[in-house]
């Protein structure tokens, strides 16, 4: 069995991954509501245990982020490569979990 890990941000403040969200219609007319996480190359924090993690929205680019009414692409565009692999080591940790936890 895998050992999980629980990974915080700070000393366990509450932080947000980069999603996006759509809803369309399939060929035979059914709405389908779909999300993704967005997600980069790993951390210092996440390195030793994953390849990938997710894209961790800053406080201060929630509003960015979460506005649906933004559409310059160099906003949206610049808004995740700013997020790339924050927060690393400073800022984040990692430690080993129970197996209840996951």
């Amino acid at each position: 069995m895998k050992q999980p890990y629980c990974f915080e941000v700070g000393e366990g403040e509450v932080f947000a991954f980069a999603g996006l969200w759509d809803e369309w219609r399939s060929p035979d007319g059914e709405i389908i509501e779909s999300c993704t996480i967005l997600t980069t190359g790993p951390n210092s924090v996440v390195a030793d245990l994953h390849d990938r993690m997710p894209v961790i929205v800053t406080p201060d680019k929630y509003d960015v982020w979460l506005d649906p009414d933004v559409n310059d692409f160099d906003t949206i565009r610049d808004c995740p490569q700013t997020l790339r692999r924050e927060p690393d080591a400073s800022v984040s940790r990692e430690y080993e979990t129970q197996q209840f936890k996951n």
